[in-house]
């Protein structure tokens, strides 16, 4: 693989061959004249191509760059999760995490400076720290707003270029993953996006090369509405980035304002409460966050 990315077989090699055949001739000239003036001009002609040989080298590289972080991340997986509070639910979504995710998908929490002693300070955070399951990650800010969670972030290239994963599992803290679904997260990683109505990222599933790609063609404006993630998926298919995930499919992978049986990742849900006894059958971490639905009190 590093062979491919080595100067001789970019594709403009044979234009700076060319311009080295130019160099070479001119020295047997220089070489064979006598006179003075005539091997100053053949000089000046030399640097003159040795400079351009310079520029076309710099501005063929780039727009051919080699694309090594393509290939370095090209099969990584990651669960990320950003939160700056010291919300009451940070460290047990993050141990639950680390409990059911598969071995592969290492988990990146994203702080700020003012939940950082709440995680250090906790010795479960610590243990996972040490074992390389987790791996905290400041941010250094007090907190990030809905703003910049989006627009610095979400649809933003150059953060998506800081990403070490191709495959990007992100997990809010009022999320759910339900291990005990037969459907798994590897059943979706040729998606470029999937989240719970194929347009929430609530729970979602990323590719770092598409959101790379979309983010970098789109123009997105803030009077889109605040959530850009709405229209992430219609996004993928319009700029040649991807094909855009189904319904069916997303429904398999996650849901919010509907109930599908076997769903592998829930966020926030609001469920009828006759709905909420077959969730808890096979995703019994639901039960923390079911005070989210309108259930009376022998629920919750």
């Amino acid at each position: 693989m590093k062979a491919s990315l080595r100067f001789r077989t970019l594709p403009w090699r044979p234009q700076l061959q060319s311009l080295t055949l130019w160099i070479f001739l001119a020295s047997l000239v220089f070489n064979s004249l006598g006179d003075d003036e005539s091997k100053k001009n053949i000089d000046l002609q030399l640097e003159a191509i040795k400079q351009e040989e310079h520029r076309l080298s710099h501005e063929m590289l780039r727009q051919h760059p080699p694309p090594a972080k393509a290939i370095q991340y090209r099969d990584k997986k990651l669960c990320l999760i950003i939160e700056t509070r010291a919300h009451p639910q940070l460290i047990s979504h993050i141990t639950y995490m680390a409990r059911y995710l598969p071995s592969d998908w290492p988990i990146t929490v994203m702080h700020g400076t003012a939940n950082l002693k709440h995680l250090q300070d906790n010795p479960t955070i610590k243990e996972l720290v040490i074992k390389g399951t987790v791996k905290l990650h400041n941010l250094g800010l007090a907190s990030i707003n809905l703003s910049h969670y989006n627009l610095k972030m979400l649809i933003n290239p150059d953060w998506w270029e800081t990403i070490e994963a191709e495959h990007v599992l992100i997990s809010e803290i009022d999320s759910v993953y339900c291990p005990n679904s037969t459907n798994q997260l590897d059943d979706f990683l040729h998606w470029g996006f999937v989240g719970a109505q194929c347009k929430n990222s609530g729970i979602s599933l990323w590719r770092r090369s598409v959101a790379m790609c979309v983010c970098s063609r789109w123009n997105y404006s803030t009077e889109w509405g605040a959530w850009p993630d709405v229209y992430i998926n219609q996004q993928i298919e319009l700029h040649n980035c991807g094909k855009a995930v189904t319904p069916d499919v997303c429904n398999k992978f996650s849901v919010e304002l509907n109930y599908h049986p076997n769903s592998l990742a829930m966020h926030v849900p609001i469920y009828p409460c006759t709905e909420l006894t077959k969730i808890l059958d096979y995703c019994p971490e639901m039960i923390t966050k079911k005070h989210r639905t309108s259930c009376p009190k022998s629920f919750r």
